[in-house]
């Protein structure tokens, strides 16, 4: 979580499978910081918690 985030965006672009994903879901913008925030947040959204005594 605390990774510079030039660093991440080579990161990832070294993995082609995320490479192939970022491609499809964002087509002609690939990963970049905007698209990574996007990611992170679409699948924080998706995230369901059951009753906890955080809640």
């Amino acid at each position: 979580m605390k990774q510079d985030l030039t660093e991440l965006v080579k990161e990832l672009g070294a993995i082609p499978g995320y490479v192939r994903r970022f491609n499809k879901v964002f087509p002609k913008v690939g990963i970049n910081g905007a698209t990574i925030a996007k990611s992170i947040a679409t699948f924080e959204r998706s995230v369901v918690s059951k009753n906890a005594p955080y809640d």
